[in-house]
């Protein structure tokens, strides 16, 4: 077993009985370190006294007696709560949950739409909710278009009203994902539920984003006036100002933004081409005029950089104050 720096320093602290040295090497410690250690403990597995002692006589201490180390989520939660104050306990274990999720959600990801679709039908609507909300969006949206109206329609209701996840429904989504598809050992990291949602309506179309919209506005208009404030859209990008909006054209192919903006509206066609040079934005111009773009075609390109522009809000290169 190749073992790396920081699964030995994880290693080293898990066989210390002292509380109190845990506690003095932490707080010589940042916690970006203290968290790559942390998250190094939860992905030991069982390392033999053999591999321990060499570690050991590396790191030049004393052998403790019983030298066989376990590192799994649950000892290192303990030693964590041990050595740790309350904050600091929950910043550096909500990451290692989220960096811990199985790669199980990237191989559904990677199923094919209909295998996707097929596994989730039989399942309890409340049930699908939990796994679709774990997905990225665009892969939910194809899903949902496979399903009956009616099953899709109940599930995207259901899950922008999830509550927080019981530890005993994740342990029977778990199991009944491990019975269908394969071995897994995961943890939930928590998402805001209307984020979820609002992502997937941003993958439909236009036609199917009408439907589902309308399907939950007649069973609960509360939760469609939610999605529809939240909805980022291609034209909410008027409201970036200059300097955001070179930004984003910095970032975005020509060609997609031409694609894009044939289909947009006049004044946010004239937003982006006056943050252009003169040079760029005529020759911009005479292709969104020339062009016989469908509007599917724009549709996806708008996708595409809209998909940028959530980046760059995230990362806070731009912001987009929309009327609530």
């Amino acid at each position: 077993m190749n073992i790396k720096g920081v699964e030995k320093a994880a290693i080293l602290i898990m066989t210390l009985k002292d509380e109190q040295i845990i506690r003095d090497i932490f707080s010589r410690l940042d916690q970006s370190e203290i968290y790559e250690i942390s998250l190094a403990m939860t992905n030991l597995g069982n390392i033999e006294s053999d591999q321990v002692e060499k570690i050991l006589i590396e790191f030049a201490h004393d052998l403790n007696q019983s030298l066989q180390v376990v590192g799994n989520v649950r000892s290192a939660e303990r030693l964590l709560k041990k050595v740790l104050d309350e904050n600091e306990y929950n910043k550096i274990f909500d990451k290692i949950k989220y960096a811990n999720t199985s790669s199980t959600w990237e191989m559904i990801s990677n199923m094919d739409d209909m295998s996707v679709a097929h596994f989730i039908k039989h399942e309890y609507p409340q049930t699908a909710a939990v796994i679709l909300s774990k997905l990225p969006g665009f892969k939910t949206a194809k899903v949902l278009k496979l399903l009956s109206k009616e099953f899709s329609v109940e599930v995207l209701r259901r899950m922008i009203n999830l509550d927080p996840v019981n530890p005993e429904t994740l342990t029977r989504v778990e199991r009944v994902i491990e019975s269908e598809i394969g071995s897994i050992s995961s943890y939930f990291n928590k998402q805001d539920n209307l984020t979820v949602v609002t992502e997937i309506f941003n993958n439909f179309s236009k036609d199917e984003e009408g439907f589902y919209m309308n399907a939950i506005r007649e069973m609960d208009p509360e939760t469609a006036s939610k999605i529809a404030s939240n909805m980022l859209t291609f034209e909410d990008l008027l409201l970036v100002n200059e300097d955001g909006i070179a930004s984003i054209i910095q970032r975005v192919e020509n060609s997609t933004l031409v694609v894009a903006l044939a289909g947009a509206s006049k004044a946010l066609q004239d937003l982006f081409l006056a943050s252009m040079s003169q040079r760029v934005a005529r020759m911009i111009s005479d292709e969104i005029e020339s062009s016989r773009y469908s509007r599917n075609d724009s549709i996806e390109a708008q996708m595409r950089i809209l998909k940028v522009v959530k980046t760059m809000i995230t990362d806070g290169t731009i912001s987009i104050e929309k009327n609530t």
